[in-house]
């Protein structure tokens, strides 16, 4: 997601982390609302970051403190599409 881009979440009641594998959702890690995305390998849930190039995905765990908050529900609106790159 870029800068400018219009998300809508919607806020439900968390179930569990398996149902929102391969999700798109906002959590709460150490008071911060952060987006990401949610994916389990080897049976372990990790928060796989957009800019991967520069942060590792972090391993869902007691140590994060992470609270669901809301699941992406649309992309409103996309701003910057015209700076997107890819490799």
């Amino acid at each position: 997601f870029m800068e400018g881009d219009i998300l809508l979440f919607e806020r439900s009641e968390f179930v569990n982390w398996e149902k929102l594998n391969k999700k798109l959702i906002a959590v709460e890690i150490n008071g911060k609302i952060l987006i990401r995305k949610l994916k389990y390998r080897n049976a372990k849930p990790f928060f796989i970051l957009f800019n991967n190039d520069v942060y590792e995905d972090m391993l869902l765990d007691e140590q994060n403190n992470a609270k669901f908050y809301a699941q992406l529900s649309e992309l409103l609106e996309r701003k910057n599409i015209a700076e997107m790159s890819f490799e």
